[in-house]
């Protein structure tokens, strides 16, 4: 029974982390957003967008300062930082609409 419970955790443990390393990816932010218009970010753009998204990583970065830790169990930590990372996700992008950029989504012709 104690070695059954252990492979349980151990399984737990391995979705965890394969859930923590998918959501480090990360992909140029340049190729995840567009003009408002739906146009590409082309190389004359390059710079702008740069410091709206530095801009706007920082707004994002200003609200996370004040966000409580998570105090709970492994899963419920897994869930919460989902749920945070979520949320700062959304004032970034709601900060780079403001400024004239959409974001990608799927199926997406340029």
């Amino acid at each position: 029974m104690a070695e059954r419970i252990k492979m349980s955790r151990r399984w737990w443990v391995i979705c965890g982390a394969a859930a923590l390393c998918s959501a480090c990816v990360a992909a140029d932010p340049q190729t995840l957003f567009l003009k408002s218009d739906g146009g590409p970010i082309g190389a004359a753009d390059g710079q702008q967008f740069q410091a709206d998204m530095t801009i706007c990583r920082a707004e994002a970065a200003k609200a996370s300062v004040g966000a409580q830790d998570c105090k709970g169990g492994a899963l419920y930590c897994l869930e919460f930082d989902a749920k945070r990372q979520r949320e700062l996700s959304e004032i970034k992008e709601g900060c780079m609409a403001q400024k004239g950029y959409r974001l990608r989504t799927p199926g997406t012709r340029i």
